[in-house]
């Protein structure tokens, strides 16, 4: 019986050869001239089509005596299906990454 250690080859033979993955697309971001429009947003709407999403971001302005919420939308974001769920699987992976450092997310209670 030999006490001899077989490290010549792996115990399960070599590892199967993975194809090439080609390599991963250059993005360069180039900021607009008059610079990056940014609003703050606490309400969105959506509608579609069979070609596209377009989400309108707004803002509550206020609340009439009546109960009226008044919504201000300054803009509204069109996008393809494909990038829609791209736009998803984004929201969805940093929602997930945030909850576990900081707990579930829960909606607010409107008075």
């Amino acid at each position: 019986m030999s006490n001899k250690k077989n490290s010549e080859r792996p115990p399960h033979g070599p590892a199967p050869s993975q194809p090439e993955q080609p390599p991963a697309p250059k993005f360069t971001f180039v900021e607009p001239r008059n610079g990056i429009y940014n609003i703050y947003a606490n309400h969105v709407g959506l509608n579609w089509t069979a070609y596209d999403v377009r989400i309108k971001f707004g803002t509550l302005i206020r609340v009439t005596a009546e109960g009226e919420y008044i919504v201000e939308e300054p803009v509204a974001v069109n996008m393809s299906w494909p990038e829609a769920k791209v736009l998803l699987n984004i929201l969805k992976d940093t929602i997930d990454r945030f909850e576990k450092l900081n707990g579930e997310i829960s909606s607010p209670k409107i008075p």
